[in-house]
């Protein structure tokens, strides 16, 4: 902005004052800078910038802080509050109330919070002259005595308002979120905070209809106390938080629990104990390792997902680059499967995207000569495609019998080719819906690795060349490079996967900390009784408590 002054707070406020005085009042600017104490240069240089500006004082005092570079409007204090309740109790109106205080360059109130702090007021004056015989009308009452009675009036911070839940409500509270986690059945924020109302109106009857309008905000407080009294208790490991999940996060939580994992074992373990017992897989697990596979598929965007970006030029319409999300430009998948023994005896399987009559064989160049490959619409995994896989791997290894465990996806069921993979002895095992991150090796390990070293050899070819586009055929060279890479990968990380799902060496223990079988439940609740059974740390909790 133009002609801005720089100079103390004061002399800004003088300069205001004076230019207001001159040009709305139409006082010469000689005796405009001797009653308010400033230069008549000031006034000269700064007053071009009011050449049009009406002569009404608020939209003059607007022009004159912007020439003069002071804030616009000064926010209220609780003494302008005062002053303004006092006037009001006085009897002046409230929109001329409202309109003075703009006119001092005070920011606008709304007029529903001066009614909000004029009801106190007014039960304050009341309950004084209920007390006092000799005052009979507010007019009696000096300004003094009516500061004061609205400074009692005032609402407390929230930091003298004592907390509505105690710490041990509070962690008695905690405990039935946990208890819910543990049973698998994990509460939104929505829900916690509905109980915490019923909590709430139970205690305080007499405040039901208040405590609806709790802020949303109140159970990330207190989860916060909560959090404070753990570490108080030297208890820092157990930390509640919230996560904002979508509805598959709260299926896989849902599934996270022994029950569904005892289930699943009870009947793993039966399968696995008659193959056993009919001779037919080994006693011991280093030469039976061998017989268990695990499949799963990986999706590569290969060129990434670039950033939205926003622009607009002068006088014309907004651009936006494109952004390639899913799909696009196109989309591949790699299923892969690890064997319990650490070897990766059988070939991947590249799914890419093309027309309908197929593509052509460009799509090919760069894959090993043992892959296995085949194209659709969609870039992924189809029942027919699957049907191919389970053959070419039932025909390429002489192991049997041969499990095949993999998820509970559409493309994986195939019940036209069940009794042809049982006669050959070629068995499929489902892991139940939603388990695969628990009960999956391959997502304990292996996928990451793989999915690190494309994104490296991809990233490497990008630097290599700058300048040419990149297309399926590059990535099929990429992804080559990655699994040779992941064939010298150390065996053992993939048996430490396979161990920490319990698939074999079959031990449904391994995933206790992942279904949380040590129950939080039980922690919180040794914490709670601690809070019980110590009354010097429970009054220095309750000391230290803040308002939640």
């Amino acid at each position: 902005m133009k002609n801005k002054l720089t100079r103390k707070s004061s002399d800004d406020e003088a300069l205001r004052l004076a230019l207001l005085n001159h040009h709305c009042d139409g006082v010469p600017v000689e005796a405009a800078a001797r009653k308010h104490g400033t230069s008549r240069h000031s006034i000269y240089k700064a007053r071009k910038s009011l050449q049009g500006v009406a002569r009404g004082r608020v939209r003059a005092d607007v022009a004159v802080r912007r020439a003069i570079g002071m804030p616009l409007r000064r926010p209220w204090t609780e003494i302008d509050m005062q002053e303004a309740l006092l006037l009001r109790v006085r009897g002046t109106k409230l929109r001329e109330l409202v309109n003075d205080r703009r006119n001092r360059g005070l920011e606008r109130l709304p007029e529903r919070t001066i009614r909000r702090r004029l009801q106190a007021v007014l039960e304050a004056v009341d309950n004084h002259i209920g007390a006092n015989d000799s005052v009979h009308s507010i007019s009696q009452l000096s300004d003094n005595t009516l500061r004061s009675l609205i400074k009692d009036a005032a609402p407390k911070s929230r930091g003298d308002l004592p907390p509505l839940l105690t710490d041990l409500e509070l962690m008695l509270l905690a405990r039935i979120w946990t208890g819910l986690a543990d049973m698998g059945l994990p509460m939104t924020s929505a829900g916690a905070r509905d109980m915490a109302i019923s909590f709430l109106q139970q205690k305080y009857p007499d405040r039901s209809s208040s405590l609806m309008s709790l802020h949303r905000t109140y159970i990330g407080r207190c989860i916060k106390r909560v959090n404070r009294i753990f570490k108080d208790h030297d208890c820092e490991h157990l930390q509640l938080t919230t996560a904002r999940g979508s509805k598959i996060d709260l299926k896989r939580a849902r599934k996270a629990t022994p029950a569904v994992r005892n289930a699943f074992f009870d009947k793993y373990e039966s399968f696995v104990n008659d193959l056993r017992g009919a001779g037919s897989i080994p006693e011991d697990d280093k030469m039976a390792a061998k017989h268990f596979l695990y499949g799963d598929e990986i999706g590569f965007d290969p060129r990434g997902k670039s950033r939205k970006f926003l622009f607009k030029l002068r006088g014309k319409e907004k651009r936006q680059e494109r952004t390639t999300g899913e799909k696009a430009p196109f989309w591949s998948t790699c299923l892969f499967f690890t064997s319990a023994d650490g070897s990766l005896r059988v070939p991947p399987c590249i799914v890419h995207q093309a027309a309908a009559t197929g593509g052509n064989s460009s799509l090919m160049l760069g894959l090993r000569s043992d892959f296995w490959f085949f194209t659709n619409e969609a870039g992924y995994m189809t029942k027919q495609g699957f049907i191919g896989v389970v053959k070419r791997i039932a025909n390429s290894t002489s192991t049997r019998p041969l499990i095949l465990i993999i998820d509970g996806h559409d493309s994986h069921m195939i019940p036209d080719a069940y009794m042809e993979m049982v006669c050959d002895r070629v068995y499929f095992v489902y892991i139940p819906s939603h388990t695969s991150g628990w009960l999956a090796p391959n997502d304990n390990g292996p996928n990451s690795i793989l999915k690190g070293l494309v994104g490296s050899h991809i990233t490497r070819w990008r630097r290599q060349h700058p300048t040419m586009h990149y297309s399926q055929p590059d990535f099929n060279s990429c992804i080559t490079k990655a699994w040779n890479d992941f064939e010298k990968t150390d065996p053992e990380k993939i048996c430490s996967a396979w161990r920490k799902t319990g698939l074999f060496p079959v031990n449904r223990h391994a995933t206790d900390d992942k279904v949380k079988n040590i129950s939080t439940l039980e922690r919180a609740c040794s914490v709670v009784d601690a809070i019980e059974t110590n009354d010097v740390m429970q009054s220095r909790f309750t000391a230290n408590a803040f308002c939640a």
